[in-house]
C-alpha cells in the first residue's frame, strides 16, 4: 500500500531537479505519518542522512517493540517536530529516498518492516548478534582492547557453533578489510572495530557480513523445512502441525516456545490457540518463513559440524 502511496508523490520521488512533494491528503487509508494537505519541500537526504535518522528510529524502538513500525514512526516525528509542516517534510523525505535506497541493506530492512512485509526481529536478532559477538571479543580481549587473529576466530567459533570455517574465514577477512590491517598483522583493534557512528552499527562491513551469513544460515534452514513438507513446488496446504514436525526433524535442538513465534509468524496468527489456526498454502508459507527472524538451534545430525 505506501508503495503505491509513494508513486503519487509524483517524480519528484524520482528525481532530484522538483522542489516540491504533493502531500497525499488525510484520507484513513494513508499512513499517519504522510496525512498532510499541501506541498512538501524536497530536502533531497543523503545516504547518510536517511541511514543516521533510521539509526535514530531504531534505538528508540527499542523501548516500544510491542507498537508496529508504522504506529512508531508516527510518534517518532510527532514528538520530534511539533508543526504538522516540518513533520511531514521529513516523513515524506524520508520514504521517497527510503524508496530510492533499497539496495542497503540497512534500508531495505527498515523500509520491510513499515510495510510489515519483513519482521522487525529480523533487526533485533542481529543487533543481540552483534552485541553478543562484541562482548565475547571483549571478555577474551588482552588488554581490554586488543584480541589476536587466532583468538578472533577461536572465540567466533564458541559463540556461534553453527558457522562454518568458511563463515569464519569471511568475518576474519571483512575484518581485515574494515580494519585496513596489513598482510602480516596478528591483532584486531575491538575499539575501532566496533566503532558506531550516528548511521549505527548496520554500516560497519563486519555488521554487514553478520547479515549476510545470517541470511544465507536462514535460506538454507528454510529449505530443509521446506523439503520436509514436500518441496517447494507442491501443491499442498500446510497444517500447524505438519510444520512442527518439519522443524522437529530438521532441528531437534528447537524448544516449544521458539517454534511457536516460529509458526504465529509463518501463518499470520498471533492470538488464536495453535489447534484452531486454519491451514495455509505451502508457497503462502514459503514467503512468510523467508520474511521472518527464522534461525536455526542446533544441528540436524547429533556430532556433525558443517564444513561448507
Amino acid at each position: 500500500m505506501l508503495r503505491v502511496l509513494l508513486k503519487e508523490l509524483g517524480p519528484a520521488a524520482e528525481s532530484e531537479h522538483l522542489e516540491y512533494f504533493d502531500g497525499l491528503g488525510t484520507d484513513p487509508m494513508i499512513p499517519p505519518y504522510l496525512r498532510y494537505e499541501g506541498r512538501v519541500r524536497n530536502l533531497r537526504l543523503s545516504r547518510r542522512e536517511v541511514s543516521v535518522i533510521i539509526n535514530d528510529v531504531w534505538l528508540g524502538k527499542m523501548q516500544h517493540r510491542d507498537v508496529t513500525m508504522q504506529d512508531y514512526l508516527t510518534k517518532y516525528f510527532e514528538d520530534r517536530y511539533q508543526q504538522p509542516s516540518i513533520r511531514a517534510e521529513w516523513a515524506y523525505n524520508l520514504c521517497a529516498a527510503a524508496e530510492q535506497m533499497l539496495d542497503e541493506p540497512q534500508v531495505k530492512l527498515f523500509w520491510g518492516a513499515l510495510h510489515g512485509q519483513l519482521a522487525e526481529d529480523i533487526h533485533w536478532g542481529l543487533r543481540e548478534q552483534w552485541g553478543l559477538l562484541k562482548e565475547q571479543l571483549y571478555r577474551h580481549s588482552r588488554d581490554g582492547e586488543t584480541i589476536t587473529i587466532e583468538d578472533f576466530e577461536k572465540v567466533v567459533r564458541a559463540t556461534f557453533p553453527l558457522k562454518s570455517e568458511v563463515d569464519i574465514k569471511n568475518l576474519t577477512d571483512v575484518v581485515k578489510k574494515q580494519l585496513k590491517l596489513k598482510i602480516n598483522a596478528t591483532d584486531i583493534n575491538l575499539d575501532k572495530l566496533f566503532y558506531e557512528n550516528e548511521e549505527g552499527f548496520e554500516r560497519a562491513e563486519l555488521a554487514r557480513e553478520l547479515f549476510r551469513q545470517r541470511q544465507l544460515a536462514q535460506d538454507k534452514y528454510i529449505r530443509e523445512v521446506v523439503a520436509e513438507l514436500g518441496g517447494r513446488h507442491a501443491n499442498k496446504t500446510v497444517t500447524v502441525d505438519s510444520l512442527k514436525r518439519a522443524f522437529a526433524i530438521v532441528d531437534p535442538a528447537i524448544n516449544h516456545i521458539r517454534m511457536e513465534r516460529y509458526i504465529r509468524w509463518a501463518f499470520s496468527e498471533q492470538t488464536s490457540e495453535l489447534s484452531s489456526i486454519s491451514p495455509i498454502p505451502l508457497r503462502t508459507l514459503i514467503v512468510r518463513l523467508a520474511a521472518g527472524d527464522i534461525e536455526r538451534v542446533g544441528q540436524r545430525y547429533r556430532g556433525s559440524r558443517r564444513l561448507k
